[in-house]
């Protein structure tokens, strides 16, 4: 099969399919989820421990800074 050819068949397929999913009826349906262990919304708050339990894992630091090789990951 040429290339031409497999152009003008997806072509069709997807003419097709489209003709198709015009026919298709959707409803639409919500479903509710439990809210249980989900926080209100509110102000941030400042943990100061966070920050220092993150530091204390980093493997490299600067003070209060992490020292990160830009494309060191790739």
């Amino acid at each position: 099969m040429s290339r031409a050819e497999v152009v003008r068949e997806a072509e069709r397929v997807l003419q097709e399919l489209a003709k198709h999913l015009e026919e298709i009826e959707l409803e639409e349906t919500y479903h509710v989820i439990e809210a249980e262990g989900v926080r209100e919304d509110s102000a941030p708050e400042r943990d100061s421990s966070f920050s220092e339990a993150a530091l204390s894992i980093a493997p490299r630091r600067d003070g209060r800074y992490y020292v990160a090789e830009a494309g060191a990951w790739v």
